[in-house]
């Protein structure tokens, strides 16, 4: 089974696959695993995904213009340049652990209770977003945008270079350790001796 001539594709495992610039437009994915793909530059328009995982996958680049992502882990991948904000937000729902993000666009997306947990989470845009009860645990935020951003319940603890400014971004009920405390009252204008 190869994904160029099938459109529609359940409880399959794909090991290896290099796809980069792969033309995968209005494919459907169930149940679906990939692991060590290359999907960079690849145009998944109008695909849908359900209940899939991507392990050890780059998918840099990737095209998702009225793509469906529902329920769909990536563990270990990398995502550069990948703008979420084409999916289809139709059940939307995407988890992160030990991934590379980089200048990816999630604003004014809803993803509450995502998990961006062991990420390096570099440049991303996270303006406008609902974040609330997500999961950040260790992960490293340099150069993310966090504006008019609801973090409430967010978990920051052990998360590194992050800039959240509290006067800007709802951060009711956030949890952090004392290093990503202090980095926040210096925001407020305290001085901690």
């Amino acid at each position: 089974m190869t994904l160029d001539t099938n459109k529609d594709f359940e409880d399959q495992k794909f090991h290896n696959l290099k796809n980069a610039q792969a033309d995968l437009r209005s494919k459907t994915f169930s149940q679906c695993t990939f692991v060590n793909c290359d999907f960079t530059e690849s145009n998944f328009t109008d695909s849908k995904f359900t209940e899939c995982e991507f392990n050890q996958s780059n998918l840099s680049l990737a095209t998702l213009d009225g793509c469906k992502l529902q329920d769909v882990r990536f563990s270990e991948s990398k995502l550069v340049g990948v703008d979420f904000t084409r999916c289809n937000t139709f059940l939307f729902e995407i988890n992160f652990h030990g991934c590379v993000l980089s200048g990816c666009n999630f604003s004014s997306l809803k993803l509450p209770g995502t998990s961006f947990k062991e990420c390096t989470v570099k440049e991303c845009d996270f303006v406008d977003a609902d974040l609330t009860g997500s999961n950040f645990f260790k992960s490293n935020l340099k150069g993310s945008l966090f504006h008019h951003t609801n973090l409430s319940e967010v978990n920051l603890v052990d998360a590194r270079d992050f800039s959240i400014n509290p006067e800007t971004n709802k951060l009711e009920k956030a949890k952090v350790s004392i290093t990503e405390a202090v980095v926040l009252m210096e925001y407020l204008g305290l001085i901690i001796e």
